[in-house]
């Protein structure tokens, strides 16, 4: 199949969990046989380039079957359009509401930005339906997501497909699996993140703090893409920024707890519309995620089975799950076992790719791709018990 995937590529080695995304659709839909026309990504290898701006767009439309537009800023506005007017069949990805995003972070703390913001809000929204209810289909990665599509943009054609992790990426012995606790062993917890507002940084450095209190055995890993992350610098944490995301197993193979944080959102109507890739990768690295209750995560994450959720989405909360944890080490390894199960079995990329690349087959052959469900977390966990151990062990 002659795929043709535009969005306004980053570079590679990626950075952060969009770029990531991008990176794996395509060396995996390479990897599987079909033939990938892109603009101008030499760092992509097996990719057909085209050259960059509107006539490699036209190019790269008249090249394929069908065409794969991941919205993400202006030029994919302009690729979607040159689909239609071509008559080729339009398959829209959707990672985040763009148009609400993009305009409320314009338009803080400025009023008269804020009303600048709604303008631009409402105009990008109205493009965006029009592309959408045209499209063959609109892939997502949250039920959430699919939701907004269908109540703001007037979309039928709604697939959820969620993001995934790469269990090969990782050791075969996680250090999780390896933690006996007690005093003279050391819990290591791993924070990835951002300067991003969505992110929430602060949020370490409060935990950080109030951990440093109670209990010394806890310390702490923050690592962040950015050269200059604006983080809190404190004793029982070290700081690793700069990083690609090829430097992250290195890093993750050493820790025993990963924290998947964010804040309950206050804006775009409390919507929690992420699929973050950090979840799958902590889970695929064997770590015992702890993690905020919402949207997907609180589906993925079962509590006392493959990870935590924070009851309490407070420095607080996480600070007792975290001393609990460093209490109980077989239940740890375990949940740490469960979730590196899960993405093997099922939160995968090779599952998201086949599953794409079915969804655009359908498209290329004119199918009526309308849906009314769509699954974001697998049905019947796959978790078998470790070796000599029993299936049921106590949770913290």
């Amino acid at each position: 199949m002659r795929i043709g995937y535009l969005h306004s590529f980053p570079s590679i080695p990626a950075t952060d969990g969009s770029r990531v995304h991008a990176y794996e659709m395509l060396s995996r839909m390479v990897a599987a046989g079909h033939e990938v026309h892109v603009l101008g990504h030499e760092q992509c290898p097996g990719t057909v380039r085209h050259r960059q701006g509107q006539c490699g767009i036209v190019e790269v439309v008249q090249a394929a079957d069908v065409v794969l537009v991941r919205m993400d800023g202006s030029i994919e506005f302009i690729a979607a359009s040159e689909a239609l007017r071509y008559r080729k069949p339009l398959v829209i990805e959707m990672n985040a509401p763009i148009d609400e995003r993009r305009a409320w972070w314009a338009g803080v703390p400025s009023r008269c930005g804020h009303l600048r913001s709604r303008l631009r809000l409402l105009h990008d929204r109205k493009r965006l339906a029009g592309l959408c209810r045209r499209a063959a289909a609109v892939y997502v990665v949250a039920a959430e997501l699919a939701g907004y599509a269908r109540r703001y943009l007037g979309c039928s054609r709604v697939h959820v497909i969620p993001d995934g992790g790469s269990v090969e990426r990782f050791s075969h012995d996680p250090a999780a699996m390896r933690y006996r606790g007690g005093t003279d062993d050391v819990l290591s917890v791993l924070w990835l993140g951002s300067a991003l507002p969505w992110q929430d940084n602060t949020f370490l450095g409060k935990l950080a703090t109030l951990v440093a209190e109670k209990n010394q055995r806890i310390r702490f890993t923050a690592c962040s893409f950015e050269p200059e992350a604006a983080l809190a610098e404190l004793p029982n944490t070290t700081y690793l920024t700069g990083l690609s995301y090829t430097d992250l197993p290195a890093v993750m193979d050493k820790c025993h707890v990963g924290i998947v944080y964010y804040p309950t959102p206050t804006c775009l109507n409390g919507l929690f519309y992420r699929s973050p890739i950090k979840l799958f990768d902590y889970m695929a690295a064997g770590l015992c995620v702890v993690a905020s209750p919402l949207g997907q995560i609180g589906r993925v994450i079962s509590s006392g089975e493959n990870g935590m959720l924070l009851a309490d989405n407070t420095p607080e909360g996480c600070t007792k799950v975290l001393d609990d944890l460093w209490a109980h080490p077989r239940a740890l390894a375990d949940m740490g076992l469960n979730a590196r199960t899960d993405v093997s079995t099922y939160y995968n990329w090779d599952r998201v790719v086949n599953r794409l690349c079915d969804l655009l087959h359908r498209a290329a052959q004119g199918e009526d791709l309308t849906t009314t469900v769509e699954m974001d977390r697998r049905s019947e966990p796959c978790r078998p018990a470790r070796e000599g151990q029993p299936e049921q062990q106590a949770r913290p």
